[in-house]
């Protein structure tokens, strides 16, 4: 009998981490840490706190992971507001082209409430494709109601998987620079 540690595909998973500090960043830092505990998870963290150069940094380095995907591996992300919309469908795109399994956590309502033409397109394009996490099944009926399309999802509330207080998350993240996996 095959174990499911035997099991486990190939991650890679490109989020925010703390800090700063937030629901999302420690939902992601919970899941980060869960993927890699599996043994097979590269996680990137896109520092959304950090200097831009920083940043531009983090997003090549995710950008080369999506290039580098293999079939059959499981793209782990969020879809992101402001500019981040861009970055994240560059990455999911590719993530697609390489034939990789997408899974998207939804963390926000604001491109649920009101249509985003950057996520429109995707979200349609690849409704069959994309595996969505969403927080409460409110989240998951606006999206339906949002763009059309009926996605295949989890329900899972954040509040529900995190025990651990946002003090040792933070300070988990201090020394984080020092524990990054190479791409």
């Amino acid at each position: 009998m095959v174990s499911s540690a035997d099991r486990v595909r190939e991650i890679v998973a490109v989020c925010s981490l703390p800090p700063p500090v937030n629901g999302q960043t420690i939902a992601n830092a919970f899941h980060s840490n869960w993927l890699q505990s599996l043994g097979s998870a590269t996680v990137i963290d896109l520092v959304p706190g950090m200097k831009i150069s920083r940043r531009l940094i983090e997003i090549v380095r995710a950008a080369l992971a999506a290039l580098s995907l293999r079939p059959g591996t499981i793209f782990y992300t969020v879809p992101h507001a402001s500019r981040g919309k861009l970055i994240t469908r560059l990455l999911v795109e590719i993530a697609f082209i390489r034939g990789a399994h997408v899974v998207l956590h939804h963390h926000g309502f604001n491109y649920l409430a009101k249509p985003c033409h950057v996520y429109r397109s995707l979200f349609v394009r690849h409704n069959h494709g994309i595996y969505h996490i969403f927080l409460a099944s409110e989240m998951a009926e606006a999206f339906r109601r949002t763009y059309g399309v009926e996605p295949s999802y989890f329900i899972v509330n954040n509040s529900l998987l995190v025990e651990r207080s946002s003090e040792q998350v933070g300070q988990e993240s201090a020394n984080r620079d020092k524990e990054r996996i190479p791409v």
